[in-house]
């Protein structure tokens, strides 16, 4: 709510970062990545499919 509040951007900012370090270092449990996936920006659109 400070960082909505705070008019210098490099307060929002600090605010932000203090914001992503406690959830990331201390709220977080678990950490989900990505991993690569042929299923990904993948536009089928245009795919034809034979029968």
């Amino acid at each position: 709510m400070k960082q909505s509040r705070a008019i210098d951007p490099e307060e929002r900012r600090r605010w932000v970062r203090d914001f992503e370090r406690r959830l990331l270092d201390e709220e977080a449990h678990y950490l989900y990545t990505l991993t690569p996936s042929h299923y990904l920006n993948n536009q089928l659109d245009t795919v034809w499919l034979a029968e």
